[in-house]
């Protein structure tokens, strides 16, 4: 009787805190739900064209409350499918990238392109969520949020335990705004990219603030608008801003600041990317800095040491 019931026991799957593995072709959601709260899910490098086989779910990955504490962890960034974890949205004519739900999550190594409204999209009441090593391509918005939670103090401005924190990102090339944050949410951008969209760069709402430290806002030919309203705060750090098309703007490095945007040891200057312009087709940008970039020594690291702005470093 015992060797029965061992045997049924054995027999149950087991779910939760699990690292399972994925490859192009495999069901994202349900490897999701197979790791469980607190598990890991690690993607293969590839092309992912995403199509769910739920038909009512319209994003790529949707961490829900129940996965809190998962980690997603792709092979990389970038846009060459033998080394980056590439989640495409056009086959699926999907929404979102990936929605985030759930609290305690970490994301790194992957690139969000082609989805029709927005790469993140984070829930409301989130905390301690980090996002690194992401690049967000040909999405109409780069990021949205539904209200997210974190408090930020003037007295001690580096503190982000509880926050949403971007760091190493880049977002590039879409219709809308690249962070678009609303109904009081804080989000953190550490060492990003934000390059080329149509309507504002930045844009958070209500009582929202967005925080940036050793960033790079590059306008390219499209939308210089770095767009604080209502009570919103920008609070930017150790970040180049830069308009190549500027004339009479009085913006740092030419871009157009409205609303409460508040600069520290910031400056104006072209970064000097290895490769970006309108010629250049989404998958081939480069956010790699040039040798002579003043952007190499624009940061300030945790030590109060220069380091660089953006999220790519020097290229060869």
């Amino acid at each position: 009787m015992l060797r029965f019931v061992l045997v049924l026991i054995l027999a149950i799957p087991v779910y939760g805190q699990q690292t399972v593995e994925v490859n192009p072709g495999d069901d994202i959601q349900a490897a999701l739900n197979t790791a469980g709260a607190g598990g890991t899910v690690v993607f293969a490098p590839g092309r992912y064209d995403v199509v769910p086989s739920n038909p009512y779910q319209h994003q790529a990955v949707r961490i829900t409350q129940n996965l809190a504490g998962i980690t997603l962890r792709g092979a990389g960034c970038g846009t060459d499918p033998n080394t980056a974890t590439i989640l495409d949205g056009e086959a699926g004519f999907l929404e979102t990238g990936v929605l985030i739900e759930a609290s305690n999550v970490t994301l790194e190594g992957f690139t969000l392109t082609q989805f029709w409204i927005q790469g993140f999209l984070l829930g409301d009441g989130i905390r301690n969520v980090e996002c690194r090593n992401c690049w967000v391509l040909a999405c109409d918005s780069g990021m949205n949020t539904a209200g997210t939670a974190g408090l930020w103090s003037e007295s001690n401005p580096d503190r982000f335990d509880n926050m949403v924190r971007f760091r190493n990102c880049v977002f590039a090339r879409g219709g809308d705004d690249a962070a678009d944050i609303e109904n009081g949410s804080v989000v953190v951008f550490i060492q990003c990219d934000f390059h080329d969209f149509d309507n504002d760069l930045l844009a958070p709402e209500d009582t929202s603030v967005i925080l940036l430290r050793n960033c790079i806002l590059h306008a390219g030919l499209r939308s210089d608008n770095i767009q604080a309203d209502g009570a919103s705060l920008i609070e930017a750090q150790n970040s180049v801003f830069y308009d190549p098309t500027a004339d009479d703007h009085e913006g740092l490095g030419g871009m157009d600041f409205r609303g409460f945007t508040y600069t520290r040891d910031c400056i104006g200057q072209d970064p000097l990317y290895m490769r970006v312009g309108p010629d250049v087709p989404f998958l081939d940008l480069d956010f790699r800095l040039q040798p002579d970039s003043p952007a190499l020594a624009a940061g300030k690291d945790e030590n109060g040491s220069p380091t660089f702005a953006g999220s790519m470093g020097g290229g060869q």
